[in-house]
């Protein structure tokens, strides 16, 4: 009997689990000479968090390996997968195609008893490039924005590539500290504001300073009623956060990282008060007369 290969599992949860929790990744390959097989299935546990580093050279299927991890969860139980949320950071604007059936490798699927399907797939283009995606037929299903009061002056310095000890950082960091004291919600319009307001800056700086926000506007990235960027965590979705638009733009690696940074820290900080609710729930009311654990849909899934 050919030994199933479990990634994320030791031998304790092996037994303890079986095969509930796990999605197929593939088959690992084995040579004998000059002859290449398929040998033994390899699943991955989904049961807990994961760190996962894929490399390779170019054109070795890095992407198209986490496009199979994100498919596979969303093949598992229903009861599982609705405890699962797939967020993927596209920018390459290449995961849209998981929407559809892939038909081209029919022949392929049918090998492996599988049939082509597509998948639940929600794909979000920043607030200013969605309806130019729409208007060009291409692949989108909702816009995003974030808020700018969501930004400390430190990350605004990040962005724009300066300093904050220099006399333009330090105008950025007393405006935006300002306006984050003062307001819970505001517009770049409302930065641009302040800033002309500030009575401590020289007009060059000033300038510098308006400019720069002025450039941000053209972003199509900011909104005041921006939503929050952890309402992207959706048990039983893969949610596809396209920021392929910014790969011609200057500047446009810093404003991907800005949004995955972002969309990192809003997730954790709100999966953190979700797991300490599950954690007093399970001790509250998950177990029963007979000692039997029961385990109901999370507040906030599991973000992979």
């Amino acid at each position: 009997m050919a030994y199933n290969i479990i990634i994320g599992r030791d031998e304790e949860e092996r037994e303890k689990y079986g095969m509930q929790g796990i999605y197929l990744l593939g088959k690992q390959y084995v040579r004998m000479g000059q002859v290449t097989s398929l040998s033994n299935e390899v699943f991955m546990d989904v049961g807990k968090s994961h760190v996962v580093f894929l490399c390779g050279k170019r054109g070795s299927g890095k992407s198209y390996t986490l496009g199979n991890m994100a498919e596979g969860m969303m093949t598992l139980p229903p009861e599982v997968m609705s405890n699962l949320s797939i967020i993927i950071l596209d920018t390459m604007g290449i995961y849209w195609t998981m929407k559809y059936e892939n038909r081209k490798d029919r022949k392929l699927l049918e090998q492996w008893s599988m049939e082509p399907k597509g998948m639940n797939v929600q794909i979000y283009t920043p607030e200013g490039f969605y309806q130019t995606f729409k208007d060009k037929g291409i692949p989108t299903d909702h816009s995003f924005a974030i808020r700018p009061a969501d930004l400390k002056a430190s990350e605004w310095a990040e962005v724009m590539e300066i300093k904050l000890t220099d006399p333009l950082g330090v105008v950025i960091e007393r405006v935006v500290n300002k306006l984050r004291k003062a307001k819970q919600s505001f517009s770049i319009q409302d930065i641009i504001l302040e800033l002309r307001n500030d009575k401590k800056v020289d007009q060059q700086t000033r300038d510098a300073a308006e400019n720069r926000f002025a450039n941000v506007m053209e972003w199509g990235l900011f909104d005041e009623n921006g939503q929050n960027l952890s309402e992207l965590a959706i048990g039983g979705q893969i949610s596809v956060v396209d920021v392929s638009a910014y790969a011609t733009l200057s500047g446009g690696w810093n404003i991907k990282s800005l949004v995955v940074g972002l969309l990192c820290q809003h997730i954790f900080e709100s999966r953190m008060v979700a797991r300490r609710n599950e954690e007093f729930e399970e001790i509250q009311q998950t177990v029963h007369m007979t000692g039997e654990t029961v385990y109901g849909k999370k507040e906030l899934p599991l973000v992979w």
